[in-house]
């Protein structure tokens, strides 16, 4: 991923969060809870926490909807595919 904002920003935001930073990495796969949206000046990001670390990756409006909720995605190059929708494990039958 371009890394738009600097690894001060994220030092920042770990300071008021309590929380370590991690920066995501292109072709890197990201869970976690969406948190909330942060706005730079060079963009908005989303604010993505995962046990006691949270990672910014670049905000999209489908992530709105899913606001406090368990997101995924895949970071590429500079842009995340998010994945939103619930998916099915196997059936068991009995």
């Amino acid at each position: 991923m371009g890394r738009t904002y600097s690894g001060e920003t994220g030092k920042k935001l770990a300071r008021q969060h309590g929380l370590n930073f991690r920066m995501a990495e292109s072709g890197e796969r990201i869970s976690g809870t969406s948190v909330s949206p942060c706005s730079w000046s060079s963009g908005k990001y989303a604010l993505v926490e995962r046990s006691r670390e949270f990672t910014l990756v670049p905000w999209r409006p489908v992530i709105e909807k899913a606001l406090g909720r368990q997101v995924s995605g895949l970071v590429r190059g500079s842009g995340i595919f998010w994945d939103l929708g619930r998916k099915r494990g196997p059936v068991i039958s009995t």
